[in-house]
């Protein structure tokens, strides 16, 4: 499941990369992108794998909200 996760996130950041650089809103290299969306699904797959317990069901929140902040992050950094 957390291969499956971690692909999916990965392969719809991209299409919200594509998307983005397309219309125009970003312009930023390809090798970025293939980081930054890289750094995001891998931080949604370790929130997902270890949300346990209680909060199990807000990972819909915790999820999206830690890949977005892992992004943002890195895209500060780098």
């Amino acid at each position: 499941g957390s291969i499956i996760m971690f692909i999916l996130s990965y392969l719809g950041a991209l299409l919200a990369y594509a998307v983005s650089i397309q219309s125009g809103i970003l312009s930023i290299d390809t090798s970025t992108v293939a980081l930054t969306c890289l750094i995001g699904a891998l931080a949604g797959t370790i929130v997902e794998a270890v949300t346990v317990g209680p909060v199990k069901p807000f990972d819909n929140f915790t999820v999206p909200f830690s890949s977005a902040v892992a992004m943002y992050v890195f895209s500060l950094l780098h």
